[in-house]
């Protein structure tokens, strides 16, 4: 979005709501750029400008390890069975698949 903010804190503080939503991404650098406006309408007297607002330029980058972490762990379920005396657990997995 091309949101303008306040002041730098501002921008500071939504760039961390939003990333706070996606805990896979980090900003890897992040900058507050000063919006410049004339003052007032029409077109003005001399080359003044004053600050409107801010706004964030930004470049994400993904945290693999934790991705990486995420995707190890996805797909596992436990399959659990009353006889303990079963050595190779492939004896359990193959029955359960074949239903």
């Amino acid at each position: 979005r091309n949101e303008i903010f306040g002041c730098k804190d501002d921008a500071k503080r939504a760039l961390e709501k939003v990333l706070s939503r996606f805990p896979f991404y980090t900003a890897a650098s992040y900058e507050a750029n000063p919006v410049e406006k004339h003052k007032g309408s029409g077109q003005p007297l001399h080359a003044t400008k004053t600050i409107k607002g801010y706004q964030l330029e930004i470049e994400i980058s993904a945290h693999h390890e934790k991705v990486q972490t995420e995707l190890s762990t996805k797909g596992r379920f436990m399959l659990a069975t009353y006889p303990l005396a079963i050595e190779n657990s492939a004896e359990i997995l193959e029955p359960y698949k074949l239903q």
